[in-house]
């Protein structure tokens, strides 16, 4: 018996797609700090 409109189902959608957008924010972040030090470290090198 699984209704679609169930505020069980509905509240565990919410929660994922929190968790979801949470985890591609953070690996976002990840990426852009890599890429942040590695052309940080590029540039002190290059400059030296």
């Amino acid at each position: 018996m699984v209704e679609s409109d169930s505020p069980l189902i509905d509240y565990g959608n919410q929660i994922g797609l929190l968790y979801y957008a949470t985890y591609i924010i953070i690996s976002f972040k990840i990426k852009l700090l890599c890429v942040f030090k590695t052309t940080s470290i590029n540039s002190v090198f290059s400059h030296a």
